[in-house]
């Protein structure tokens, strides 16, 4: 159902003023408070670069395949992204075997309580995710795909 109050905007920022942002093109945005959550810089998928629907949607069709020719999908970062993506994966593809490996004790960062890291694991092994805890994954270096999804270098927050 859609919101009339509700809009969604693609486009680049060019200037932040007291009650309204500009765009590039000239559009304006006027608001009452400003959240700019621009997140982190990522090297692969789940997160595009790609300025174009039609980039953004070829990446997207690309990772999804792949997803969907295989039988076991290994998701090596238990942050937002890496459980996030793994929890919508573990739930569009319930049949495949899935595991998701996360070098600290418990799943996402440390500012997160223990009662929600717990409730988090204990609802995607709920879902068939097989979550692995307290190792770390190093990829070869044999040309596979691999998608960060700490949107950080390997070892980057490693325990």
């Amino acid at each position: 159902m859609s919101n009339p109050n509700h809009r969604f905007v693609c486009a680049r920022l060019k200037y932040v003023h007291e009650n309204f942002i500009e765009v590039e093109g000239g559009g304006r945005l006027f608001f009452d408070y400003l959240v700019i959550a621009t997140g982190t810089e990522y090297k692969s998928l789940p997160v595009t670069s790609s300025t174009t629907a039609e980039e953004c949607f070829l990446q997207y069709q690309t990772m999804r395949s792949a997803i969907e020719m295989a039988d076991r999908v290994l998701f090596v970062g238990g942050g937002a992204v890496g459980v996030g993506l793994c929890g919508e994966i573990a739930e569009m593809y319930p049949k495949k075997t899935i595991t998701l490996v996360h070098a600290r004790e418990k799943l996402l960062n440390q500012d997160i309580s223990d009662a929600f890291a717990t409730t988090t694991e204990l609802r995607l092994q709920k879902m068939g995710v097989n979550v692995v805890l307290g190792e770390s994954v190093v990829p070869p270096d044999f040309g596979a795909d691999v998608i960060y999804s700490t949107g950080a270098p390997p070892g980057a927050y490693a325990a």
